[in-house]
């Protein structure tokens, strides 16, 4: 089958786009790690997750643009609209994401300390109280037979 010169550019460029949705779709994984510790195991198996649409939509273009064929400057298309993505938008969200990471993690703690540690210290003194009046309980029946046991001469 025979493809003209303008159906491969327009394959290429469309696989440039891809690349650069592809490493778009990935910052905001990249973002929740910086939230949230993961051990080593973890991280791959998010990647391992975030590969399969990443090369269903790979696929995709390819049989939509492509006939089906794997042509080399899809794949290289695809990884350096990744690392254009990566070098210019990627770099600019890549010195906000520590200050938006403090943001949310201060109105976080804002919100934790405001709103959720009132409410726990509720729960525990409610739950001590209880504990108390259990303890109470107990201390007066050991009263109650300890008068007994000693008004019957023991």
């Amino acid at each position: 089958m025979r493809i003209e010169i303008s159906e491969q550019c327009l394959y290429f460029l469309v696989c440039i786009l891809l690349g650069a949705l592809i490493a778009f779709c990935y910052e905001p994984i990249k973002l929740f790690r910086a939230f949230f510790k993961h051990p080593n195991w973890l991280i791959s198996l998010f990647d391992f997750f975030f590969c399969i649409p990443a090369a269903v939509g790979f696929i995709f273009v390819t049989y939509a643009l492509s006939y089906g064929e794997i042509r080399w400057f899809g794949v290289v298309g695809t990884f350096g609209g990744a690392i254009l993505f990566r070098f210019s938008i990627g770099r600019l969200i890549q010195r906000i994401t520590p200050k938006l990471v403090f943001q949310i993690r201060r109105f976080a703690s804002a919100i934790r300390t405001r709103l959720v540690s009132p409410l726990l210290t509720r729960v525990r003194d409610f739950r001590d109280a209880r504990l108390k009046k259990r303890v109470i309980r107990k201390d007066q029946r050991i009263r109650k037979r300890l008068i007994r046991s000693v008004k019957r001469g023991f």
